[in-house]
């Protein structure tokens, strides 16, 4: 963390906000569980009780003049998020866009009051044999640009991992002889070590 002198109260602040974010996305994990005729706990047991990989991000986004750049230029690139779920806070700038199940490119527009957005994760995807579709997003420059500069954007993401070695392996109730398992059993450790070995 930097030192108060920097920003003050910050470290406090973010660690009180990532205690809060845990108890939301455990609540959200449950009702995924319930979802899936599991135990409401079924999820809860395997995040947050042993080493994981959990992570709070703070995300900037500078702003850049329209014409030094191409019209496809994108802020993030094309990607889905390696864990269970993730829990995104967004500005009011826009650009957030994510892949329906048609290939087509969906904006994700700032809804005043929303508190956040849930994203289903590759782990919980394959927990659930694609029952739950892990969403590839990305961002672009806002839709209806009309100035010749692009805003700043501001998010914060919480990407919820399972504990290390958990092992995530296709549930009962997301299978059945005419709905065979489709991903091999691993733990949620060594797939995080697979993802992050293929893209760095």
């Amino acid at each position: 963390f930097l030192e108060d002198s920097y920003v003050e109260g910050m470290q406090q602040t973010l660690e009180s906000f990532y205690k809060k974010a845990a108890q939301a996305s455990l609540a959200i994990l449950d009702a995924y569980a319930l979802a899936l005729n599991l135990p409401s706990d079924f999820f809860r047991s395997n995040h947050f009780s042993a080493k994981n990989s959990t992570t709070l991000r703070l995300l900037h986004y500078p702003k850049y003049d329209i014409d030094k750049v191409t019209s496809d230029q994108m802020r993030a690139g094309i990607h889905s998020d390696y864990g269970s779920i993730t829990l995104l806070w967004q500005d009011g700038v826009g650009g957030l866009e994510l892949l329906d199940k048609n290939n087509e490119w969906y904006p994700v527009e700032p809804v005043s009051g929303a508190r956040c957005i849930v994203n289903t994760g590759d782990l919980l995807m394959r927990w659930t044999n694609d029952q739950f579709l892990s969403t590839k997003h990305c961002v672009k420059q806002p839709k209806g640009q009309n100035s010749s500069t692009v805003e700043e954007r501001y998010s914060v993401a919480f990407f919820v991992h399972p504990n290390d070695e958990s092992v995530v392996s296709c549930l009962d109730t997301c299978k059945n002889p005419s709905i065979p398992q489709k991903y091999e059993p691993i733990t949620a450790g060594e797939y995080l070590k697979q993802r992050l070995s293929a893209t760095y």
